[in-house]
């Protein structure tokens, strides 16, 4: 006996397989394509930063008022280290004139100078060449006026260069001062000698 033809009916919206292929038979892999469809052309795009890139970081923002730090900084150390050639050059010249040679300079005496300048400052050049020129201790003498010896005391001989400084100061004074009375008296006597009428000094 004949059976009727059965009638397909459309699967419900929704249902598997609505609008779709039907999954391959026996379980087989899907196309690569099928497994990852390319997106839709207007789909939205990750954005990344202004140069393009999602991995790379943006520059950290300067702090405000930054640069002006760093560039007093900048100048500190310039000065200090013209302050330091300042010093190396008065200590040579001074060690030439009194010993016919030029001094040996290497890290240790560039060290040993920094931390000279460091410890008196701006008056360093003077004091280094007054150390040469005036230092007449024994044991100076017989290290021919060493860098170290200079930077071991060299409070103290910044001491005696000023008050050596002082007193050149006040024996100029005192000289001006007796030049002025040698002359008073000269007039002086002078004016005695003729009878009261003034002479010229």
């Amino acid at each position: 006996m004949a059976h009727p033809p059965q009638i397909a009916h459309p699967p419900a919206n929704g249902a598997p397989g609505a609008g779709s292929a039907p999954p391959p038979a026996g379980g087989a892999p899907l196309d690569p394509q099928e497994a990852h469809p390319t997106p839709a052309a207007g789909a939205p795009k990750s954005k990344g930063n202004r140069k393009g890139t999602i991995k790379e970081p943006f520059p950290p923002a300067s702090q405000p008022g930054q640069q002006g730090v760093d560039s007093e900084k900048q100048a500190k150390e310039e000065a200090f280290k013209e302050l330091c050639r300042e010093t190396w050059n008065a200590y040579s010249a001074a060690y030439a004139l009194r010993y016919k040679t030029e001094p040996v300079r290497n890290a240790k005496v560039n060290t040993a100078i920094a931390q000279f300048v460091k410890r008196i400052g701006k008056e360093a050049p003077d004091v280094a060449k007054w150390f040469v020129a005036s230092a007449e201790e024994a044991f100076i003498l017989k290290r021919f006026h060493d860098v170290g010896d200079l930077l071991a005391s060299c409070e103290a001989y910044r001491t005696q260069w000023a008050v050596g400084a002082t007193a050149q100061t006040q024996s100029g004074n005192l000289n001006k001062q007796e030049a002025l009375e040698r002359r008073n008296r000269r007039v002086g006597e002078a004016w005695a000698s003729q009878g009261g009428e003034h002479a010229a000094a």
